[in-house]
């Protein structure tokens, strides 16, 4: 996805959390009957979204930049520790692209979410997604690296 389009690249430190499904929590009243029901997002899905939102912020008001309004493209490269288990002493392990147990469209679904009204208005506005899933260089720390394109030339990067 290289393109000479203006790209904003942010990266978000930490371990990727992917959306995690809604809870529903059924009311009932005093005869024992449901009454109604209440759907949340897990906690963990909150401070991580939490997290996303505040490094997208500040990169946007590095650069001093407006949601865009028209077509984005989002690629996402998601990276995760190699396990204590798997680390070499003598030939420390390379960065290299890794079918981790977390789906692409809910990692995706994670960080696009958390950048509506910042980066664009909404994420119905992204035309194209990509979303990579490497394991990081041996000692790097787990990160996510995020580019989002303006497909219609509204940023001055």
């Amino acid at each position: 996805m290289t393109t000479d389009k203006p790209t904003l690249h942010v990266t978000i430190p930490g371990k990727v959390i992917p959306k995690g499904r809604p809870r529903v929590v059924r009311f009932k009243n005093k005869a024992g009957v449901v009454a109604g029901m209440r759907s949340f997002t897990p906690e963990r899905t909150v401070r991580y979204e939490s997290i996303v939102r505040e490094e997208v912020r500040a990169a946007m008001e590095k650069h001093n930049l407006k949601p865009l309004q028209g077509l984005v493209a989002v690629r996402i490269i998601a990276y995760w520790e190699w396990p204590r288990g798997k680390f070499r002493k003598t030939k420390p392990r390379e960065a290299e692209l890794m079918p981790v147990a977390q789906d692409f469209d809910n990692i995706a679904k994670s960080i696009c979410d958390s950048m509506n009204k910042l980066c664009y208005l909404d994420d119905r506005q992204i035309v194209i997604g990509m979303v990579e899933k490497w394991r990081c260089a041996q000692g790097e720390p787990a990160k996510a690296e995020v580019y989002i394109t303006s497909l219609e030339n509204e940023w001055d990067l």
